[in-house]
């Protein structure tokens, strides 16, 4: 991984753990095909541009956002990440079933 990334990947992470949102499924420029796991929020770099994406069940990619600068991306993948507790919040509320089993829901 290149230098500038680890220091991109490790302010994505200080911001989440700021905002309480460690629990989640989520992967940070592990590479497409790594730690994928179902319904989980990623952001990738990949041949110059950032990719950030959900996977729904079975890990199936959907959603795909490309941008050319880092700053865009890390938010749409923090926002991504926000929606991803507001909707199995309300999924909970009405008494549906969340994607996956996570304490950040019962808040």
């Amino acid at each position: 991984m290149f230098e500038y990334l680890k220091e991109q990947k490790k302010i994505i992470e200080e911001i989440i753990c700021s905002r309480g949102l460690a629990k989640l499924r989520y992967s940070i420029f592990e590479g497409e095909e790594n730690k994928k796991e179902e319904y989980q929020v990623r952001i990738e770099y990949k041949e110059s541009h950032y990719e950030v994406y959900t996977t729904h069940e079975r890990a199936s990619i959907v959603g795909k956002y490309k941008f050319d600068d880092y700053e865009s991306a890390k938010n749409k993948f923090l926002r991504l990440l926000e929606l991803m507790v507001i909707s199995n919040r309300l999924a909970v509320q009405d008494g549906d079933s969340p994607n996956y089993p996570c304490s950040l829901w019962d808040n």
